[in-house]
């Protein structure tokens, strides 16, 4: 701030000095109507800096002078000599702006807090930069709060006029990860002076859940090209579902089609399509929507048109706007379990791995003997799975990345769970406790992993097997 001390103020006459802190305090009010229409900070010293801590120099020159005026040191303003060029003030009329501008608190803009956090109209939370924030303050109250809840507050010392809030990536990720609803948040940084919130500022941003760091600054163009997926192409069982997510801003058409290739009765290949949603629709607002169909609701659909009696489904291909993703029906993952998951950006998604399943049981237990008996205590059981996958794709290569790495992972179980559930929180959580994952970027050899994994309750759970129902039928005991 030492550079703009003007230690050459003394030269000015008293008018002159005047007319400087009225241009230099104009310019800048100009720059902080600027940053607070724009919603940035200037930070180029010169521009954000250099006519705010001048005018706050000639301030200390006025007083100074104030303070000398009668002395001898100081000549009167009728000594002074003109300049040329000049618009000269009264004398009378420059000594009364001198006398104010030396006995007036200091200015409201000698105080400045100012947020440095360049956002867009969507961020991903791993790509979120560090906030700076610039005041002149020795210090700075900070919250960083969603919705009511707080993720960090407290008191921060300024260096060099700068504070700096480093690494909200990885605080903002942790407070979305695991919620399915929470995918798409609104955040508020507050930044304020003392116990009386003083220079109070403020600032919100809108956060899109996503765990990667992905090599594009701006999401809006990708997001309105895909869905929130990174596998837009995968396998999926003849009885199961499709679910997809996508992120629509204000305004867009969400017409949501559905493209599917099937072989018809006789055998021959064909194709149907129909608008699902949203036909004619707009979005009003920013946010996420979801669809959700089922393979069986598809030819339900295709058969009803009368076209074909039966059919078997080959393909599906879903479009939203320029969006699209592609489902292949293979019959070998029929009756597979799949693992739910949420993918990297909080979007639930199925994978029917096809595997080899081997239960492994553990009884961690002490022994205490008294005389001749002994006994078991402090028992603790339990039970994992270990995992070996049979060659992947490509695409599944991409998914079992992100299941392993996924915050929440899931499996049918009970009754009241078919293995294609649509409910993702209606199923039963699991930990991943350990993997081993080599994918390949060739094909010389299939890929394939590895990994354990055990349910999340610590109770022992079985599969009971049930009755096919062999008493549906009136029982008739024979006689003889």
């Amino acid at each position: 701030m030492k550079q703009y001390s003007m230690p050459y103020s003394f030269i000015f006459t008293d008018e002159e000095l005047t007319d400087l802190w009225s241009y230099y305090r104009r310019i800048s009010q100009i720059i902080r109507c600027v940053e607070e229409r724009h919603n940035i900070a200037i930070t180029d010293m010169e521009a954000h800096a250099g006519a705010h801590f001048r005018a706050r120099a000639l301030l200390a020159e006025a007083q100074r002078r104030e303070s000398l005026r009668g002395n001898a040191l100081m000549p009167g303003l009728e000594q002074l000599p003109p300049t040329c060029n000049t618009r000269r003030l009264p004398p009378k009329d420059a000594a009364a702006v001198l006398s104010f501008l030396s006995n007036r608190p200091p200015p409201n803009f000698a105080a400045m807090i100012r947020i440095g956090f360049y956002t867009l109209t969507v961020n991903l939370s791993g790509n979120l930069p560090d906030i700076s924030i610039f005041t002149d303050h020795d210090f700075v109250d900070f919250r960083l709060a969603c919705y009511g809840s707080t993720l960090l507050e407290g008191r921060f010392y300024a260096l060099n006029g700068t504070v700096l809030i480093s690494d909200i990536s990885s605080l903002v990720g942790s407070f979305m990860a695991g919620n399915a609803d929470s995918n798409l948040c609104d955040f508020t940084i507050e930044s304020y002076f003392g116990d009386t919130a003083t220079d109070y500022t403020s600032q919100q941003f809108t956060v899109l859940f996503c765990d990667r760091e992905v090599g594009f600054s701006d999401p809006g163009d990708w997001l309105k090209e895909n869905f929130l997926t990174l596998t837009p192409v995968r396998r999926l069982a003849p009885d199961s579902f499709i679910n997809v997510s996508w992120y629509t801003t204000e305004k867009e058409g969400i017409a949501f089609r559905v493209y599917a290739t099937f072989l018809n009765d006789k055998g021959v290949r064909d194709t149907y399509f129909y608008v699902l949603s949203g036909n004619g629709m707009i979005a009003h607002i920013n946010g996420i929507l979801t669809e959700y169909i089922t393979m069986a609701e598809i030819r339900e659909k295709i058969v009803a048109t009368g076209r074909t009696g039966s059919l078997t489904l080959l393909s599906v291909t879903v479009r939203c706007g320029n969006r699209s993703a592609s489902f292949f029906v293979d019959p070998a993952l029929a009756d597979i379990e799949p693992f739910y998951y949420l993918n990297c950006f909080g979007v639930p998604e199925h994978l029917s791995l096809q595997r080899v399943t081997t239960e492994k049981v553990k009884a961690d237990r002490s022994i205490a003997s008294l005389g001749k008996s002994s006994q078991f205590y402090d028992v603790q059981t339990s039970k994992s799975y270990e995992v070996e996958s049979a060659p992947l794709t490509s695409g599944e290569c991409l998914q079992v990345e992100q299941m392993l790495t996924s915050p929440s992972v899931r499996l049918p179980f009970g009754e009241y769970n078919p293995i294609y559930e649509m409910d993702f929180d209606a199923l039963l959580p699991v930990l991943i406790t350990d993997f081993t994952s080599e994918l390949s970027d060739t094909d010389e050899k299939p890929n394939s992993v590895k990994f354990t994994w055990r349910y999340a309750g610590n109770g022992l759970k079985v599969r009971a097997p049930q009755t096919p129902g062999i008493f549906n039928d009136k029982f008739q005991p024979p006689f003889s």
